[in-house]
C-alpha cells in the first residue's frame, strides 16, 4: 500500500503539472486578439464590408441618412425594422453589409459605388447578415411568420428554409435562416456560398487585418484591395498600395472627448509586400500627427512581418481632413458629425 501511495504521487504530479500548462496555455490563447465575428463571417470574394451596431444605428437617424449611400442595405433594414419591432435600448445585434460584385456600369457612374443610388442598379452585388441579436429565436419566429417560404438551401445534409424578403423590378431578395443565429439576406446566387460556407475564417488575411481594429466600435469596415475591380472602383483601387491582402478599420468616439474620433486601420500582406505597406501607413500617421491640434496623442503605428496597422485620435473635422488627404474617402466610413459611440463588444 506504501509503495502504491507512492507511485500515485508519482503519477499524479506530472500529470498536475500537465494540467497548470494546459490551463496557462488556454488562458494565453482567450487572451489574443481576436477579429470580430462578422468579419470572420464575411465571404470570401467579398470586396468590401461595412458593419454598424443596430441598436445604436436606430437611435440616430443621421445615420440612417449615411446608409442611404448603400440603398440594398437602407431598403432592406427598413423592411426588417418594420417587422421586427427591435428596441433599440437593448438589442445587441450588427448588421454588416457585403459588396460582392460591381455591375459592369458606363463611366463616370462606375466610378464610385457611392454614385450608385438606384435599388435595381444594384441587384446581385450585395449581401447582408444580421447577427447577434439579444433574442434570436423571437427574430427567426418574425421572419417565419412575415414573409412567404420559397425552398431551402442544403448544409452538411440537412435542408435550411429559404423566404421571399423582396421582389422589386429584377431584384429578388431572399432570407436566409441557416441554424446558428445569422439571418442572411441576398439574391439566391450570394446564398448559395453562404449554405457552402465560403467565409473568410479566422486565419485569413481580412480577419488577421481586423484584429488590430476596435471590435467595441460601432461603425467597422474592410476592404480587399486585389478583389476591387480598377475600372469599376478606380478610386478605391488607387488608394490603397499594391500588395495589402486585407484592410479593416474602425471608428468611435473617445472616452475621454467625446468630440474626438479614434480611427483604427491595419493592413496585411506578405513579408515582401509589407515594404510597400509601411510607407502608406507612416504616411497616413505624418497626414494625422500634421493636423491634430493640442491635446491630441500622437497617432501610433504598430508593425509585424506581415501586418502594419495606425490608430489616431483626432477632432471630427480633422480626421475628414486626413481622409481626403489620402483618397480614403470611398475605403472609411465616417459616422456624420460627433455621433459616433461605443457599444459592448458583441463580437458579431
Amino acid at each position: 500500500m506504501r509503495f502504491s501511495a507512492h507511485f500515485s504521487k508519482f503519477l499524479l504530479a506530472p500529470a498536475a503539472a500537465l494540467a497548470v500548462v494546459s490551463a496557462l496555455s488556454f488562458a494565453c490563447r482567450d487572451m489574443r486578439p481576436r477579429s470580430p465575428e462578422w468579419v470572420v463571417w464575411a465571404p470570401e470574394k467579398a470586396i468590401m464590408g461595412v458593419s454598424f451596431h443596430l441598436g445604436w444605428m436606430l437611435e440616430r437617424p443621421e445615420i440612417r441618412e449615411a446608409i442611404a449611400k448603400y440603398p440594398v442595405l437602407d431598403q432592406t433594414l427598413e423592411i426588417f425594422l418594420d417587422k421586427a419591432k427591435i428596441d433599440p435600448a437593448s438589442e445587441t445585434a450588427r448588421a454588416s453589409l457585403y459588396v460582392m460584385d460591381i455591375p459592369d456600369f458606363p463611366s463616370p457612374e462606375r466610378e464610385k459605388i457611392t454614385s450608385i443610388t438606384s435599388l435595381d442598379a444594384v441587384r446581385g452585388i450585395a449581401l447582408i447578415q444580421l447577427a447577434g441579436f439579444r433574442d434570436p429565436k423571437a427574430v427567426q419566429r418574425v421572419i417565419v411568420e412575415s414573409f412567404p417560404p420559397e425552398g431551402s438551401l442544403r448544409i452538411g445534409g440537412r435542408e435550411y428554409p429559404l423566404f421571399v424578403f423582396l421582389d422589386i423590378n429584377n431584384m429578388h431578395l431572399r432570407v436566409f435562416l441557416g441554424g446558428d443565429d445569422r439571418l442572411w439576406i441576398g439574391d439566391i446566387t450570394a446564398l448559395h456560398g453562404v449554405a457552402q460556407r465560403h467565409f473568410a475564417g479566422e486565419s485569413s488575411p481580412l480577419a488577421k487585418a481586423a484584429e488590430w481594429i476596435q471590435p467595441s466600435s460601432a461603425v467597422q469596415g474592410f476592404v480587399q484591395p486585389e478583389l476591387v475591380p480598377k475600372e469599376a472602383l478606380g478610386s478605391v483601387a488607387n488608394a490603397i498600395p499594391a500588395g495589402v491582402k486585407g484592410l479593416a478599420w474602425s471608428a468611435s468616439t473617445t472616452e475621454k472627448d467625446p468630440e474626438a474620433l479614434s480611427l483604427n486601420l491595419a493592413a496585411t500582406s506578405t513579408e515582401e509586400g509589407i515594404a510597400q505597406v509601411k510607407p502608406w501607413v507612416q504616411r497616413l500617421a505624418a497626414a494625422a500627427s500634421t493636423v491634430s491640434g493640442d491635446g491630441m496623442p500622437p497617432p501610433e503605428t504598430l508593425q509585424e512581418k506581415t501586418r502594419m496597422g495606425m490608430k489616431c485620435q483626432l477632432k471630427r473635422e480633422q480626421m475628414d481632413k486626413v481622409v481626403s488627404m489620402m483618397n480614403l474617402g470611398s475605403v472609411i466610413m465616417l459616422p456624420p458629425d460627433t455621433a459616433t459611440t461605443n457599444k459592448p463588444d458583441t463580437k458579431k
